[in-house]
């Protein structure tokens, strides 16, 4: 291989590393905030709305953080494969997205929103649904 492009190689994987550097370091801060807010919704002194231990308000606070740290994780897992093997998992890609738009129907207000954007949502969210089906069902029917 010529000098330039393993140069560009190194780079690459340079880039990569650092890039799973990076999503590690957000998810230990996302654990702390995480954390915190797991024990400030089971100490709080406030009442909990009639739930045992954290109230439905608190409960929508953690949710987006649990599944900013999925992201992260499933991120982290498609930068490995793609470093050690050099190929992407369109899959890993697809449970991302899926984890993504979850993440958003969760914490946005579609009562009161664009119904043009809610709209546009559930057609994003049908149409990762589906091409994960689809390659899902391609990959299983190729198995021996």
């Amino acid at each position: 291989m010529p000098r330039p492009f393993q140069l560009l190689a190194r780079l690459q994987q340079l880039v990569v590393q650092y890039c799973i550097v990076v999503l590690y370091l957000f998810i230990g801060v996302e654990i702390i905030e995480l954390s915190y807010v797991l024990v400030r919704s089971v100490l709080s002194p406030e009442a909990h709305g009639g739930r045992l231990l954290i109230s439905a308000r608190e409960l929508g606070n953690l949710v987006p953080v649990f599944l900013s740290v999925l992201i992260s994780l499933e991120l982290v897992e498609t930068l490995r494969v793609y470093r050690d093997q050099h190929v992407v998992r369109i899959q890993m890609i697809l449970l991302v997205g899926l984890t993504a738009i979850t993440r958003h129907l969760l914490t946005a207000d579609v009562f009161h929103g664009e119904p043009l954007l809610n709209f546009s949502l559930a057609a994003l969210l049908l149409a990762l649904a589906g091409s994960y089906f689809l390659i899902d069902a391609s990959e299983k029917s190729k198995a021996p």
